[in-house]
């Protein structure tokens, strides 16, 4: 009870970001620990209504960018697993934290970590710094978003050499109109920024626009070997790579 009281009064105050990711704490914490006591049943509409405030909290308004990864953990992260016989997150390599960077660990195929939160579905804009340490595929790829339907940007796919948008009507990244032509070397810190908008998809390699593709009269859809349960994910295909600076801003 004194628990529950402590979270009442911290949420009488306006809940910015950095307040509403501190009541979210406590609400889990809360959940793990007294989740199964008889005031924890009797109180499931308020938490639901507290959860609701948080979210409405964390959410960025236009033009704010929003820190996905707090350099540190893997809070908000999950690693990315197999949905089907078809999917190449089986056989993933280990996920941790050092030096502020998430590693991803070289595996069969992908290995990859998605976002459990909140994340929009139209009008966003992401930046992922991302480095191949070594390995033999590829740089790695973004699974993003986009109204009902979903996409992934290829970075350094085909050994190194394509920038790129699958599936566009059918086709891989290397073969269609969002397709560019790139190198990239092991060792080497790149930025990558996806902005995904109603009239286009756009992406940039450090400060070199790479992609700008106009969608009207095309599908985008992701391939059944990259489906995640996340709707946005990160993730590097055979290949040990490092990623960092994750961050999401809402488009006006």
């Amino acid at each position: 009870r004194r628990a529950w009281q402590q979270i009442q009064r911290y949420a009488k105050a306006k809940l910015t970001p950095s307040r509403a990711a501190r009541l979210r704490t406590l609400l889990e914490a809360f959940a793990a620990k007294y989740g199964n006591t008889k005031l924890a049943a009797s109180i499931q509409g308020d938490i639901t209504t507290l959860r609701g405030r948080v979210a409405a909290g964390e959410a960025p308004k236009a033009g704010g960018w929003q820190n996905l990864f707090d350099g540190k953990t893997l809070r908000g992260w999950e690693p990315v697993k197999p949905t089907s016989a078809e999917s190449h997150f089986a056989g993933t390599g280990r996920i941790y934290v050092e030096g502020g960077q998430i590693i991803l660990e070289e595996g069969v195929h992908n290995t990859g970590i998605g976002w459990t939160r909140d994340f929009p579905t139209m009008g966003y804009e992401v930046v992922v710094d991302a480095m191949a340490q070594n390995g033999r595929g590829q740089f790695g790829s973004i699974n993003f978003p986009m109204g009902e339907s979903r996409g992934i940007l290829v970075v350094g796919g085909w050994g190194g050499t394509i920038m790129g948008i699958e599936l566009v009507d059918g086709h891989r990244a290397n073969d269609n109109p969002a397709t560019a032509r790139m190198a990239t070397r092991f060792e080497h810190w790149y930025r990558v920024r996806l902005r995904v908008s109603r009239a286009r998809i756009e992406a940039w390699l450090d400060d070199k626009k790479m992609i700008d593709f106009r969608t009207a009269g095309h599908t985008i859809a992701l391939p059944a070997m990259h489906w995640s349960e996340q709707p946005f994910a990160v993730h590097a295909y055979k290949t040990k790579a490092s990623v960092r600076n994750i961050r999401l801003r809402r488009l006006d």
